[in-house]
């Protein structure tokens, strides 16, 4: 969570700092005093974290600068509702996002999401050809 909301929210880093520490500190006093055995892990469990945590940094990429680049945080701009029914429109939607690409051209903060989409969707791909070839490699 703080990867993601951390930009907009810093309180997250101190508590997800907290809970890292919290989280060793009690595996290591139930390793010390309870297990009768360590817990079985091999290095799977490792890699396949690894590989999360590097999607997760990549991921996380775009939807901080779409919350940076949410114009009701940092100026006062408002849109007005037509019905009472409706929602207020905040004016920031990754429909309209790409939507003033497709007709307005590059604008502050659309043109960013979709690259970063693009670099997203290619490093996804890559992994994927990657583990394809060495499974083939392999046989």
């Amino acid at each position: 969570m703080a990867l993601f909301y951390g930009t907009v929210i810093p309180i997250l880093y101190p508590l997800c700092a907290f809970g890292i520490f919290e989280t060793y500190f009690r595996e290591t006093l139930l390793l010390t005093y309870h297990y009768k055995q360590p817990p079985v892990f091999d290095w799977k469990v490792t890699e396949i974290s690894i590989q999360i945590t590097q999607v997760l940094a990549i991921t996380c990429l775009p939807f901080i600068f779409f919350q940076l680049g949410n114009r009701q945080i940092f100026e006062n701009v408002s849109y007005e509702m037509k019905h009472m029914d409706d929602r207020r429109p905040s004016g920031h939607d990754p429909i309209q996002a790409v939507s003033t690409v497709i007709y307005d051209g590059v604008t502050y903060n659309a043109a960013p999401i979709v690259v970063f989409g693009l670099i997203l969707v290619g490093y996804l791909l890559m992994k994927a050809v990657e583990s394809k070839v060495g499974e083939y490699c392999e046989a």
